[in-house]
């Protein structure tokens, strides 16, 4: 399955965007309309979890979301939000899918849609 692919599927979940990137930092796939770059995935790939995060906040498509809390443990998921809406990531071996949903889905719906694209690229060897 090709990364477009697995950023499609966040959409088909309810998501109104998102994308994957290589934990390298090297490239990405990003759903039509998000506006999200590859130097915000780094930014986020550099930062991911550290305490700092509370104070910067993560940037995604030009808009900024409010750090909440990650997991040190698989499936290393980080939460964030931004009123009503927000964003789930989620890291496997060498990649890091981004799901981000509006305010007709709850945080835990989005958590369930992206991290159940997570476990199959873990699967997957990915």
């Amino acid at each position: 399955m090709s990364w477009d692919a697995y950023v499609d599927s966040l959409k088909q979940r309810g998501m109104v965007g998102g994308a994957i990137c290589g934990l390298d930092g090297s490239s990405f796939v990003a759903s039509e309309g998000s506006q999200i770059t590859l130097a915000e995935l780094r930014s986020i790939l550099n930062n991911y979890g550290k305490d700092t995060m509370h104070s910067t906040g993560v940037n995604l498509g030009g808009q900024r979301y409010m750090f909440l809390s990650t997991n040190d443990f698989s499936p290393f998921s980080l939460r964030c939000k931004k009123g009503p809406a927000g964003a789930h990531l989620v890291k496997s071996k060498t990649t890091m899918m981004v799901g981000i949903y509006d305010e007709s889905k709850k945080a835990e719906e989005a958590a369930v849609a992206v991290e159940s694209i997570v476990e199959s690229l873990i699967k997957a060897n990915y």
